[in-house]
């Protein structure tokens, strides 16, 4: 396979940065493209999705249900005629997709893992390039800053063993570069994932302190621990903080 390809999607805000990532991954040899989160169903960026893959597309793949990633599949399944492929069995087209599945695109292998945590339906791609493997996270962790817990699908537990279980794979496997759902492609895997464990434990030492100092609401834990935001900032903060009470038991 040629490298990946990306292709931006012109929605930039402050819960997508720059914008989405649309990821292709390219047949060879004439053979079809694999298309990895095709975005919101926006046609001008879904015509630059098809025109990018003249050979065509197999498969389009979801890293999970958000309509920022899968809002255009539908649609660009119709124009081309393939299906859809996600871990939530209401989004899929065809099986779902599964933890451990393995297959080929471009002449690389393929590994499915799933990533839960973010939302319980994120699942990521090891695809294991000539010049060594990389793995598309989507929203599991970002190119930059850090990522949300979408309370209630979303869940704290659940995303720190993800975190244990990216590193122990990028050990294994010696994954040399994460391909986010935003932002830049992370090239110091391991130490992005330890920074992000680092980042929620010490979040969950802020809401504690917060806690035990009468900040009982979730808008006050917001204003405490996170600052005065507004609009989609506020409202991923208050998301994060309820599954954070969640996994401390104090909700």
């Amino acid at each position: 396979m040629t490298e990946p390809l990306r292709l931006l999607v012109p929605n930039p805000g402050a819960m997508t940065l720059a914008g989405t990532n649309t990821w292709i991954l390219p047949g060879v040899n004439g053979s079809e493209a694999v298309v990895i989160d095709p975005g919101p169903d926006s046609f001008p960026h879904l015509d630059r999705v098809r025109a990018a893959c003249p050979d065509g597309i197999s498969e389009i793949w979801i890293t999970h249900g958000h309509d920022d990633h899968v809002g255009g599949a539908l649609r660009l399944a119709e124009w081309v005629g393939c299906p859809i492929r996600a871990y939530d069995p209401a989004i899929s087209m065809t099986d779902a997709l599964r933890d451990g599945e393995r297959g080929q695109v471009g002449g690389d292998a393929v590994l499915c893992v799933t990533l839960p945590g973010h939302t319980r339906d994120s699942i990521g791609f090891i695809v294991f390039l000539h010049d060594g493997p990389v793995m598309f996270c989507g929203d599991t962790i970002l190119g930059r800053g850090t990522t949300q817990i979408s309370w209630p699908d979303g869940n704290l537990a659940l995303y720190l063993a993800t975190l244990d279980k990216m590193e122990r794979l990028t050990e294994q496997y010696g994954i040399r570069r994460l391909m986010p759902g935003h932002g830049p492609i992370v090239t110091d895997p391991i130490a992005r994932i330890r920074a992000y464990r680092a980042h929620r434990l010490q979040r969950l030492d802020q809401i504690r302190i917060a806690y035990r100092a009468g900040h009982t609401s979730v808008p006050a834990l917001v204003d405490a621990v996170y600052g005065d935001l507004v609009g989609p900032t506020q409202k991923a903060a208050e998301q994060t903080v309820r599954a954070q009470l969640e996994y401390l038991e104090l909700m």
